[in-house]
């Protein structure tokens, strides 16, 4: 069978390799079948990672939190995640054709992170707009994969969430119980999310404390397994960990990004909610409530949008860290995450220039 499957596949690449569809076959040939070499091109030259072995490990640390939606909300997740990979992919063919250039596997990867980030009620053709604008916008105009500024998922969900507010804000269901979920059926029962219950409490003059304590009462427990209506990827905590850790001990993602996020969240957090209880969230709220720990493992750890240094990378992630705690804490927005990766992903250059400059003149003077 797999004899069968190359002579087709060589077939196929000696008839349609050098034509208009040329891109699609090879893109075809290398996803069954591995590289004879390792690409020397971006994003993988900034970690010495093969492009394949990236993407593989990447998806894999999704799949707990993929999975883990499906049993919570049911079968429409496989639906959303389908028209994310259908009008993404589009855009892609459609470069690769113009470019003459291969598929990017980057799309393996952007297809699944950005329709985690969604309300699971989320309307399709709002799915495939976000897909197709932060594919477009937030990869192919740049070049592509590997020369990207700015994680592509996010600049979907940013277009999203600025222009359609409402739709992005009254999409929240709340998780079901059983294999089969709540999904959207007609006694499926909405809500606010975990943090943006406390920021309408905040709003009418209750403080944090009080209005932490009516979402979650005393079972913190409760938000390390499901916290209640949120993007459906960052529903289980836990999950969201297991698949966190899996693209940590891969080498995929590096670890100094969502240790300083968490470092500084916890540090600062803290420092905050002391002296200004009714304005900022204590830091184990911060860290369970929302999708900050989706944020910090899949999106801040992009190889291509975050700094090369290691010692950039803690700058990177105390810059999050930061801002996050600010917008939530300051502004009228409840989540800050998409924003804060967004920002920082322009100030990651800058960071890694700092860093050169730095080592340079010591070097110079050593």
């Amino acid at each position: 069978m797999m004899y069968v499957l190359r002579k087709l596949m060589d077939r196929m690449l000696q008839a349609y390799g050098k034509g208009p569809f040329g891109p699609i076959v090879e893109a075809l040939d290398f996803f069954l079948y591995s590289p004879d070499k390792t690409p020397e091109g971006p994003p993988y030259i900034r970690d010495g990672v093969d492009a394949k072995r990236f993407m593989s490990w990447a998806i894999i640390g999704l799949f707990p939190a993929f999975f883990g939606s499906v049993y919570f909300f049911g079968p429409r997740v496989l639906l959303v995640v389908l028209v994310s990979y259908v009008a993404g992919g589009l855009v892609e063919v459609m470069f690769s054709i113009l470019r003459k250039e291969p598929i990017a596997e980057g799309l393996l990867v952007t297809g699944l992170i950005f329709p985690l980030t969604l309300p699971v009620g989320t309307p399709l053709w709002m799915v495939a707009s976000g897909a197709i604008f932060g594919v477009f916008f937030g990869k192919e105009v740049f070049g592509g994969t590997g020369h990207n500024i700015m994680n592509p998922a996010l600049v979907g969900r940013a277009f999203l969430f600025l222009s359609f507010p409402k739709a992005m804000s009254s999409g929240w269901v709340l998780p079901g119980q059983g294999a089969l979920g709540a999904g959207l059926s007609h006694d499926a029962t909405t809500g606010a999310t975990p943090l943006l219950a406390v920021k309408l409490a905040q709003s009418a003059g209750q403080s944090v404390t009080v209005a932490i304590k009516e979402v979650v009462g005393t079972d913190w427990l409760q938000l390390l397994w499901t916290k209640g209506p949120d993007a459906f990827g960052a529903t289980s905590a836990i999950l969201v960990v297991i698949g966190g850790l899996i693209v940590i001990f891969s080498r995929v993602a590096n670890w100094r990004i969502p240790v300083s996020i968490f470092g500084t969240i916890i540090v600062l957090g803290w420092v905050l909610h002391t002296l200004a209880p009714s304005t900022f969230m204590p830091p184990h709220y911060q860290l369970l409530a929302g999708g900050l720990l989706y944020g910090a493992f899949f999106m801040a750890t992009d190889p291509v949008s975050g700094p090369v240094y290691n010692r950039a990378r803690w700058a990177y992630g105390i810059g999050i860290g930061i801002l996050i705690l600010l917008i939530r804490g300051l502004s009228g927005y409840p989540e800050g995450v998409m924003f804060s990766i967004l920002i920082m992903n322009l100030v990651a250059p800058l960071l890694d220039h700092a860093h050169r400059s730095i080592t340079s003149r010591r070097f110079q003077h050593g």
